[in-house]
């Protein structure tokens, strides 16, 4: 876990600081990590081991919109230009078709599903909070219309 740790959050762009702790309670290391942009906020853990506990339950909360996302961007591949044009009046203005309704369900049963089992593997975290370090907290919708602007640009191409 020594590397994969480190590894994980290079990858993420989030900095890590081992130093010695000062004070005279259990002088020791303190691992100190720190979100982009450098200097965002500091977090402070007493071992390697619960600052991958502290990234594994960001990642474990992000899980079910994570998965949701994913599906979301699957679907969206599928779609022709209707049902995208479906999916885009549902986002902005709450517009529900047939189609739409399904695909609402689906992604809602994603984030409701409470027997998700998260693994946390160091490749999966990443891919979970890549999209969420550094950057503004977006809802799942805003993110949907960032995956159908996406994949119209996409086709345009």
């Amino acid at each position: 876990m020594s590397e994969s740790i480190e590894s994980v959050l290079k990858e993420l762009g989030i900095g890590l600081i081992v130093r010695m702790d000062g004070h005279d309670l259990g002088s020791g290391q303190v691992w100190e990590v720190t979100m982009p942009p450098p200097g965002k906020w500091a977090r402070t853990h007493r071992s390697r081991e619960d600052v991958f506990a502290w990234l594994a339950s960001w990642a474990d909360s992000e899980y079910s919109e994570y998965l949701a996302i994913q599906y979301f961007r699957e679907e969206l591949k599928t779609c022709d230009e209707d049902a995208l044009d479906q999916v885009e009046d549902w986002l902005e203005n709450n517009r529900l078709t047939d189609y739409v309704v399904r695909l609402r369900a689906r992604v809602d049963g994603i984030v409701l599903e409470s027997d998700l089992v998260f693994d946390p593997a160091p490749d999966l975290i990443v891919s979970i909070l890549q999209e969420r370090v550094g950057q503004p907290y977006l809802s799942l919708g805003a993110r949907m219309m960032s995956a159908l602007n996406l994949e119209r640009h996409k086709r345009t191409l």
